[in-house]
């Protein structure tokens, strides 16, 4: 099952093959297809040589989202349309079709319960009331091997984001099976973007209102940091369900904040509704440390639990401690700390803990380009611990589930905007996000209206403007940062860099950026990306170590690794620097730029807070 997240106006589309490649061949396909003397029977009709040698393609679903200009949802076998069903809304009047003002969520099941293609919306891993089915298809010869996924778009842009592979085992096939199917409505009966709201109370019926929903608005238009969690957990005893409901989107939507304003009130929350939280797509935070001290809080009374000489006291079971750890997604947070919870007395002692934070350090060790400093936070855990995991600790890491572990590796993508990289010189990242106001507004200069600061290893002359680089303009001659250290020098003062500030209310979570050199075409041949919230301790996001082309006013735009994403930071660094075997050799470096543009997911995070 692969379930995503998708924004756009029409036609997001997945294509399931037995080999790569698959939207490409598609569109051979079509063309073949559109011949009469070419059979279309969906079974037979790309049997070996129905085709002409070149149009061969392995037999392929195609599940397109937001079909014949986001009129519904389209199912194709091996290139012939078997299920076209329009687009619906739910019970509670929220429509699910693909909208270009946001993300929603979608998932695509194949081979679950007798039937080959099942379409949803929501999320298939939480609650039956969270999910429903589009369209299902059977297939009287359904196809295996489809071990191949594509994305693909047709006539404009679509954003995906949030891609989780989620395994089918019993237990997950058993909840879809309990997915209630939504029945389609007509398209009249839908706006163009499907924003239909969700109402919290029924429509209003004549004669005065009733007291149960005088006393439910009373308490929504009331909700705060310090009253959400009482709100909450009153509603959930007396079966208030929407009210509930809504007091868990606020907490969600406030986390750091409740737990920091009312720290009762969240450690008296019931087992059921934490869980809510951390399962809410609503929910907010400036990094995964932030959910970790919830639950932390919640446990053991202790916010900074990570730092604790003494293992705290348990005041829940640890079969509801786990389970709300579980859903604690370690691999995002930054590697300091899971230093700290590594040589900590709660790691010892919290065998759950252990297994979670150990998942997160050994996929650290995976990657290809893990530096000296990463791997030196997973052998210090195992000189302070003696080893990171016994033989005894299997049983935790199976209980986890395989569900619950593509969890833990998926970003929340809730309560930002997400800056998606096009083509080299958009105007789709946080420096134009901010110059434009958030696209309300003609472009200014950030780093004018001290949106942003930036910052240069040189001292600014007229060869070295900072804020050239925030002004989406060309033309400029010569702009370069150089190294303080000039000649021979080695060390950090042997490199040039430039930096950017967000300033103390923006984070993100870099995974795209692009540059421009300036007149003089020239490139440095190594340079790292990094970022750092407090501009002291800075993270490597990204390396470049290839020449490049000499080319006036050229652009180069480069992804960042996927680790290097997990983390939004206020502050970026682009430091240029010769290899260490040439460190004290040669003249000294300078780093041409006439802009960057940074693309990832942006939050704002309150300025007390910052």
């Amino acid at each position: 099952m692969v379930a995503f997240q998708a924004r756009g106006d029409s036609d997001a589309s997945l294509f399931f093959t037995s080999c790569p490649g698959g939207s490409q061949a598609r569109r051979w396909q079509d063309l073949a297809l559109r011949d009469d003397s070419v059979r279309v029977d969906p079974f037979d009709a790309l049997e070996p040589g129905a085709l002409a040698p070149h149009l061969e393609q392995a037999p392929h679903y195609l599940v397109v989202v937001g079909t014949h200009r986001n009129a519904g949802v389209k199912v194709e076998r091996s290139g012939v349309e078997v299920v076209n069903t329009p687009w619906a809304q739910d019970d509670r009047g929220v429509s699910v079709r693909l909208s270009r003002a946001e993300f929603r969520p979608y998932w695509v099941a194949l081979g679950v319960g007798g039937v080959a293609v099942t379409v949803g919306t929501g999320d298939p891993l939480g609650p039956v009331s969270g999910r429903a089915i589009l369209c299902q298809w059977r297939d009287p010869r359904p196809l295996t091997g489809l071990g191949h996924l594509s994305f693909a778009a047709w006539d404009s842009h679509v954003a995906f984001r949030g891609l989780r592979v989620v395994p089918l085992d019993d237990a997950a096939a058993a909840r879809l099976a309990a997915t209630p199917v939504i029945a389609p409505v007509a398209a009249a009966g839908v706006g163009q973007d499907g924003d239909a709201p969700l109402p919290l109370f029924p429509e209003p019926r004549p004669g005065p209102p009733l007291l149960e929903e005088v006393a439910a608005r009373a308490v929504l238009d009331g909700l705060s940091p310090t009253t959400a969690c009482i709100a909450a957990s009153t509603a959930a005893s007396l079966g208030l369900g929407r009210v509930c409901a809504a007091a868990v989107d606020y907490v969600a939507a406030h986390l750091a904040r409740v737990v920091r304003d009312d720290p009762v009130g969240w450690r008296a929350l019931p087992q059921e509704i934490l869980l809510a939280v951390l399962r809410s797509e609503r929910l907010t935070c400036e990094g995964e440390v932030d959910v970790f001290r919830g639950v932390a809080l919640w446990s053991w009374g202790e916010s900074h639990a990570e730092t604790s000489v003494a293992c705290p006291r348990w005041i829940r079971p640890e079969e509801s401690v786990n389970a709300a750890l579980e859903l604690v997604r370690f691999p995002f947070m930054e590697d300091a700390l899971l230093s700290d919870l590594a040589r900590s007395t709660l790691f010892v002692q919290c065998p759950t803990l252990r297994c979670l934070v150990t998942e997160a350090l050994q996929q650290v060790m995976t990657e290809d380009w893990a530096t000296a400093s990463d791997l030196s936070v997973i052998s210090e855990a195992v000189a302070h611990h003696g080893a990171l995991l016994s033989p005894d600790d299997d049983r935790v890491d199976t209980a986890s589930g395989a569900e619950l572990a593509a969890l833990r590796r998926t970003r929340r993508l809730r309560g930002g905007v997400d800056l998606v990289y096009v083509h080299d010189g958009d105007q789709n990242g946080i420096i134009s996000f901010l110059g434009t106001g958030g696209g309300t507004g003609a472009f200014v200069n950030p780093a004018l209206t001290s949106l942003v600061q930036v910052t240069v290893s040189s001292p600014e002359t007229k060869t070295t403007c900072c804020s050239m680089l925030t002004s989406r303009r060309s033309g400029c001659a010569m702009n370069w940062a150089g190294s303080l250290g000039g000649s021979g020098a080695v060390g950090e003062a042997a490199g040039a860099w430039w930096a950017l500030d967000l300033g103390p209310t923006v984070r993100l979570a870099c995974n795209h950026y692009t540059l421009r050199s300036d007149d003089s075409g020239s490139w440095a041949p190594y340079w790292e990306l990094q970022g750092s919230n407090d501009g002291a301790h800075w993270t490597t996001l990204a390396r470049h170590a290839d020449k490049l082309p000499s080319r006036k006013q050229q652009f180069i735009s480069l992804p960042v690794d996927s680790r290097g994403a997990r983390v939004a930071h206020r502050r970026f660094r682009l430091w240029s620097h010769r290899p260490a075997e040439e460190d004290g050799l040669g003249a000294a470096v300078h780093l041409h730029l006439t802009w960057i543009e940074l693309y990832g997911h942006a939050i704002s995070v309150p300025s007390d807070a910052a």
